[in-house]
C-alpha cells in the first residue's frame, strides 16, 4: 500500500551538521564537536545571540556554501526505494525565499528522487504537518531530526521516526508513535516491516 511519507532534508538526507559545525566554530572561535550540539538552536550551543546565528546562516547562503553539504549515507538508495513504492514528500524549514534554488540544485546534484518538495512557513504555521495538508498531503509517517517538530507532528497521531542526534535526546518515553533510529538503513527496514 502506498503511503505518504514526509521527510526532512537537513540531518536526514543532507549531512548539514558536517558543514555547520566547522563554519560556526571558525566564526565564533570555538571548537565544538557533534556531541556538543545538544540544542537545536545553535545560539544556545555557541553561547551567542540568535541574531549572530542568523547572520552566520545568511553568510552560508551568501557564499553558497549550502551546495557543499555532504549527502547522508544511503540517502540516494533510500529515496529511490521510497519514491518507487510510496509518495515521498520532502518538507523543510529552510526559508523558501532564500533557499529554494540552492535546495533544488543540491537535490539535483545528488540525484535524489522525491515526489514533492515543500517549504514550511515558519512565520504562519511553524508546523510541517499543516504544510503538507495545505499542499494536499496527509502524511502517514514522518522522518525528522528536530524533536520540537516531531512532537508537533505526533499531535496529529502520525508516527514519527526521529533520527538520533545529541540535540534531540530529550525525554521522549511518554511520546507514543515516536521511533528513534540512527540511520536511513534502519528507517527503511522499519518502513517496510
Amino acid at each position: 500500500m502506498k503511503r505518504v511519507i514526509g521527510i526532512d532534508i537537513d540531518s536526514v538526507l543532507a549531512d548539514s551538521i558536517e558543514l555547520f559545525i566547522p563554519f560556526l566554530n571558525e566564526r565564533f572561535n570555538k571548537n565544538l564537536k557533534l556531541e556538543d550540539i545538544v540544542h537545536y538552536d545553535f545560539d544556545k550551543c555557541y553561547n551567542v545571540s540568535p541574531e549572530e546565528i542568523l547572520e552566520a546562516f545568511k553568510d552560508l547562503t551568501k557564499y553558497k556554501l549550502w551546495r557543499d553539504i555532504p549527502i547522508m549515507d544511503y540517502a540516494i538508495e533510500f529515496m529511490d526505494y521510497l519514491t518507487s513504492r510510496h509518495i515521498a514528500v520532502i518538507v523543510t524549514s529552510r526559508p523558501e525565499e532564500h533557499m529554494k534554488d540552492i535546495t533544488l540544485e543540491w537535490l539535483a546534484k545528488h540525484k535524489i528522487k522525491y515526489s514533492d518538495l515543500l517549504f514550511m512557513d515558519e512565520k504562519r504555521d511553524n508546523d510541517k504537518y499543516i504544510t503538507g495538508l495545505k499542499n494536499g498531503y496527509k502524511f502517514d509517517l514522518f522522518i525528522e531530526d528536530c524533536y520540537e517538530f516531531a512532537v508537533k507532528i505526533l499531535k496529529y497521531d502520525i508516527p514519527v521516526i526521529l533520527i538520533d542526534y545529541p540535540w534531540n535526546r530529550q525525554e521522549d518515553k511518554q511520546c507514543n508513535n515516536l521511533y528513534r533510529m540512527t540511520n536511513l538503513r534502519e528507517v527503511l527496514k522499519f518502513i517496510e516491516m
